[in-house]
């Protein structure tokens, strides 16, 4: 004789392939950007943002702010890093 069926019963579930994307962490962003600017920060702000370049992709965008070495008080400078969200690749630096 058959077997019989449970109508509730779920299909046996299928392996998958995709892998879940891994992002880097805001901490390990900073850690990053440190290495590319010569400046003395006084503060350092890091937030999740999608890149003006061509492409927009998802960054982390440190913005550090504080003064170069043998500067004059009161001079402040302003460097701008953005890290790939995905793979901690420096996508552009600015500095004002």
């Amino acid at each position: 004789m058959g077997a019989l069926c449970d109508p509730q019963a779920k299909p046996p579930a299928r392996p998958t392939t995709e892998i879940a994307p891994t992002e880097i962490s805001r901490e390990r962003a900073i850690e990053i950007a440190r290495k590319e600017v010569d400046l003395k920060a006084d503060s350092v702000e890091a937030v999740r943002a999608t890149s003006e370049f061509p492409g927009g992709q998802d960054v982390w965008r440190v913005t550090f702010k504080g003064r170069l070495p043998d500067q004059p008080p009161g001079f402040f400078e302003t460097r701008v890093v953005e890290i790939d969200v995905r793979t901690g690749k420096v996508v552009s630096l600015s500095t004002s």
